[in-house]
């Protein structure tokens, strides 16, 4: 998906200066590098309720008109940064992607459906490196785990991927897996533990009672 975003050139930059515009509801922003050769990185200002709907419906390219400029460039968002809190985006870096010249990108893997057994389901990917053109760029890549048995494990070979995207991820690379619950197991072993304890038995049963320590021995007469 591609939005048409308009942007102002920063000549200063600095803390103090993009304070100042994000009071006035602006995000600073860079524009670094394009694909396959070295450019000047360019300082820009964005509008921030344009952007964070832009982010909300999960656009990741583009098409950037720049104040000044007589052509648009088209940019794919390469980086966010907030925050302590994470609450408050303090600036964003887009980096150019010229049309027809392939990325590389992380996409998130959405995982569909209940497994047919009942198991732990253990994901060991969260998103996938893939390669493609920016037009072409999805917004996510479907999981289906629906038919997944105990023991079962989905790896990259087994996704279906969008014409013209390519995933860099080797195909035998595991996404998830559904493994058998281990805490009937662990709970048997750990009554099977309990039962062979025996109290341990401190000193002897018959052992004599101490004497009283009120009694003192008789002095002997000389």
């Amino acid at each position: 998906m591609e939005t048409v975003f308009k942007a102002q050139p920063r000549s200063t930059t600095g803390s103090r200066d993009s304070h100042a515009l994000r009071r006035e509801g602006l995000i600073p922003a860079n524009v670094v590098g394009v694909v396959g050769e070295d450019r000047d990185s360019l300082s820009i200002s964005i509008n921030r309720h344009d952007f964070e709907s832009a982010l909300r419906q999960n656009v990741r390219v583009f098409q950037l008109e720049v104040e000044g400029e007589d052509e648009g460039q088209q940019v794919l968002l390469n980086e966010i940064q907030w925050d302590a809190m994470g609450d408050v985006i303090n600036n964003v870096e887009f980096k150019r992607a010229p049309k027809g010249v392939k990325v590389q990108v992380n996409i998130e893997l959405k995982f569909l459906g209940t497994p047919k057994a009942r198991g732990e389901f253990v994901k060991q990917m969260a998103d996938l490196e893939v390669e493609c053109r920016p037009s072409l760029i999805p917004e996510s890549i479907s999981v289906q785990t629906s038919e997944m048995e105990l023991e079962d494990a989905i790896t990259v070979g087994d996704l279906e991927f969008p014409e013209g995207v390519e995933s860099l991820v080797p195909a035998e690379e595991v996404i998830c897996q559904l493994r058998p619950f281990l805490e009937e197991e662990e709970g048997d072993e750990a009554s099977e533990g309990e039962e062979s304890l025996e109290p341990e038995l401190i000193g002897r049963d018959d052992a004599e009672p101490a004497a009283d320590s009120g009694d003192s021995p008789e002095e002997s007469e000389d």
